[in-house]
């Protein structure tokens, strides 16, 4: 199935039309998910840290980690938002 990250974070996408945007073809457990993004901006290794300890659980999100350069990056819990 096909998911429009922007409809499940409740903001503005760049794209409505699948044909303009990037697909990401994501596979979790047994099934796969076609995540609808507007662009990739970074690919990365990185250590995720767990939101738990310090945040408010926030839906769709797993983790966070620090990049090089000091910002956050969150991490999606894609079977959360492909349900």
């Amino acid at each position: 199935p096909l998911v429009r990250l922007h409809e499940k974070l409740g903001i503005d996408g760049d794209f409505t039309d699948p044909a303009d945007a990037v697909l990401l073809v994501l596979q979790h457990v047994d099934s796969k998910h076609c995540l609808m993004v507007d662009e990739i901006i970074d690919q990365r290794p990185v250590v995720i840290k767990n939101m738990e300890d310090n945040f408010v659980q926030v839906p769709g999100m797993t983790g966070a980690s620090i990049m090089g350069d000091g910002k956050v990056s969150f991490i999606l819990d894609i079977a959360a938002i492909a349900a």
